[in-house]
């Protein structure tokens, strides 16, 4: 035994020994910064010659100022970002793409790009790679194409201004799966947004407006794409023009274009109910009535008549009241009361109370707590009280009670609400409420009792 303990301390000395004269080293992972302008030494003059230095994972910072050159950026996994998207500019000086990314895995961000060529449909930023981000960029002033997004899928291109460029401001073209959100896209010479050949893309929280000609066009055969959530307005001819076929378009506000929409091709123009499908800023129904097929009491801020999209090959017919009425809400505060004590087989009403943030009307449904449930009692006016009685035997028992509102949205069940009908049956009925109150005062001696 002695000889074994004494080869494992034998062992470990010379374990610690080895790491002592050969030390390992921590494995060190570098992410070099290379930066553009400004008055660092070292600084690149150009954003073409860092790129060509860069390697995968390096930062490209660009100080602001005016860079006059084509940009090319064939690297995988770097960044560029500008320091002042206002006063970092990239101008093509009239010719070719301004900006050409083709390397995956691009995080560009933080200029402004002006000033392509007016050639074979030349870009300020032409997107030709795979799991990019562009990002917070100004695209504005090119002879053509603002932002091309060609032949490419998994790319997200957010919170950028596109806008007053020759063409169109953003094109999609044969690309999948790309995200486009949250830009404002206007004053374009053609379109705001072209989707051609492209399938599988979200489109959404956009705003669209004030373009020469279409607010958006889909052209055949781009499908199964998502526009949701954009605000497409005064655009001087359609807001959204389609001759393709089963997209899904919805929640959107379509604000005095010209035409609204125009589908030539047969899309999905709602998300079914209780969802809903676009606000049009030229409907003329009235909301007097809910559910799936508009013709229940009650509003729940869908118009009761569909909304017909010209060429008779798409029907909203869900559609919105207000540009929001989408954002559903459910009830809250929800409250009940009552009688806490009573007499076994006697009748007794229960009051229930809430409110629904969009204003609908409200449902209740009761558990009377013992085993056996109201139907759904209303509509009701938010805030207002909705009512429904019932008997219980000798016991003791919680009763709870849900909302919902008239597009189906449900509360959870209420905090149990206590009620005891004890075995006496009091015939003094002054006697039974000076009773039924101090119960109500001293909760705790009725529970200690637990009177049948």
């Amino acid at each position: 035994m002695r000889k074994k303990i004494l080869l494992f301390l034998i062992c470990i000395m010379l374990i610690n020994s080895f790491f002592i004269v050969f030390p390992i080293q921590a494995l060190k992972v570098s992410r070099n910064i290379l930066y553009v302008g400004g008055g660092g030494s070292g600084n690149y003059t150009t954003i073409q010659s860092a790129i060509d230095d860069a390697n995968p994972g390096d930062l490209i910072y660009v100080y602001s100022g005016t860079y006059i050159e084509n940009v090319m950026v064939n690297k995988l996994n770097i960044e560029i970002i500008g320091e002042d998207k206002n006063f970092t500019i990239i101008d093509g000086n009239g010719e070719g793409d301004v900006v050409y990314i083709s390397g995956n895995q691009v995080n560009f961000s933080g200029f402004t790009i002006q000033n392509s060529g007016s050639i074979c449909y030349n870009a300020g930023l032409h997107l030709a790679s795979d799991y990019s981000y562009v990002s917070d960029n100004i695209i504005k002033d090119n002879a053509e194409i603002g932002l091309w997004i060609d032949t490419c899928n998994d790319n997200i291109v957010t919170d950028n201004v596109i806008d007053t460029n020759g063409l169109d401001g953003l094109w999609l073209d044969y690309s999948r799966y790309n995200t486009v959100s949250n830009n404002f896209i206007s004053s374009n010479s053609d379109d705001g947004i072209v989707v051609y050949g492209s399938t599988y893309n979200t489109i959404s929280d956009n705003i669209i407006s004030f373009n020469d000609d279409n607010g958006m066009s889909i052209f055949y055969p781009s499908n199964n794409n998502d526009i949701v959530r954009n605000i497409i307005r005064s655009n001087n001819d359609n807001g959204l023009y389609t001759n393709a076929s089963n997209n899904n378009i919805y929640h959107n506000s379509f604000i005095h274009n010209l035409v609204n929409a125009n589908d030539e091709g047969g899309n999905n123009w709602d998300n079914g109910y209780p969802s809903g499908g676009n606000y049009w800023s030229d409907y003329i129904g009235n909301d007097d009535y809910h559910g799936i097929n508009q013709d229940i009491p009650g509003h729940d801020r869908f118009g009761d008549i569909p909304y017909e999209i010209p060429c008779e090959h798409g029907t909203d017919y869900y559609p919105l009241i207000g540009t929001d009425d989408w954002l559903n809400e459910a009830p809250v505060n929800i409250s009940l009361t009552g009688q806490t004590y009573g007499t076994a087989g006697e009748e007794y009403f229960y009051y229930a109370s809430s409110k629904d943030p969009n204003g609908d009307p409200i449902y209740y449904k009761f558990d009377w707590g013992d085993d056996s449930y109201s139907d759904w009692i209303g509509p009701y006016i938010s805030g207002t009280e909705g009512s429904e009685s019932h008997t219980w035997s000798v016991g003791v028992y919680d009763i709870r009670v849900k909302a919902k509102d008239t597009r189906d949205l449900e509360t959870d069940w209420s905090d149990p609400f206590r009620i005891t009908m004890p075995r006496i049956r009091y015939t003094n009925l002054i006697f039974l409420r000076i009773l039924q109150r101090f119960f109500d005062t001293f909760p705790i001696i009725r529970n200690l009792l637990d009177i049948y």
